[in-house]
């Protein structure tokens, strides 16, 4: 269960967010330290962008927008509201951000309530939720096949950076559970393509959580060796 001791009161997407994000690795990007054969070079790119950004203070992302980028944006919250609906959630919270440690960080598109209760434990409240992670592709192809994925490894095969995404914001949450959503409002309702789910189970992937935890070990000190070159 999620410990609200994790929970940022930064408002996703603000100034003070955006500067907050500087230097940390975040579920979006984690995909790039977690390749079959290691972090790689690619995920060596991420850790050297990651580190210079605590070094210069400017921020290595690329605020690019696209139609693609702005048909997400707009339907995304749809899609939650209409998953929220059909799966008879008794409350939803969006853009959550949670603190892993000083470098990981994790903005799910939504906290999902399944009841009102609240666990306590020593000093600290613990919240009876799943992570959702929304998606809304805009070119049909690429909704279709991911409507089509039935299980986290069916994800994992079309879209590795998603699957990567979902199963950290389950780690950095602590939760049982995690959900990928797709929605399309382009197909009507009730047809098979317009909105599907996909449900990460934390029981199914403790494989998957030894490698995540092993690459943010290697990481975090690749990560501290460039910080603390020449000192």
């Amino acid at each position: 269960m999620l410990s609200i001791n994790k929970l940022s009161d930064i408002v996703p997407y603000s100034e003070a967010w955006f500067t907050a994000r500087l230097g940390k690795m975040t579920s979006s990007k984690i995909h790039c330290i977690c390749g079959a054969k290691g972090i790689g070079d690619g995920g060596m790119t991420y850790i050297r962008n990651k580190a210079s950004e605590v070094i210069t203070g400017v921020s290595t992302e690329k605020n690019i927008t696209t139609e693609a980028i702005l048909f997400g944006i707009e339907n995304e919250p749809k899609s939650i509201k209409h998953w929220k609906i059909a799966n008879n959630i008794y409350r939803v919270t969006e853009d959550v951000h949670i603190i892993h440690n000083n470098l990981f960080a994790s903005t799910p598109d939504a906290l999902a309530f399944l009841d009102e209760k609240l666990m306590f434990a020593e000093n600290e409240t613990l919240l009876n939720c799943c992570t959702v992670e929304s998606k809304s592709y805009m070119t049909p192809s690429e909704h279709m096949k991911h409507i089509e994925c039935k299980t986290p490894e069916d994800i994992k095969a079309i879209n590795p950076q998603l699957f990567w995404q979902v199963v950290s914001q389950v780690y950095f949450a602590d939760v049982m559970r995690g959900f990928a959503i797709f929605y399309n409002p382009l197909f009507p309702e009730g047809n098979y393509y317009r909105a599907s789910q996909v449900l990460f189970k934390r029981v199914d992937m403790q494989k998957d959580f030894t490698l995540l935890k092993d690459r943010i070990n290697e990481a975090t000190e690749l990560y501290n060796n460039i910080l603390n070159k020449g000192k």
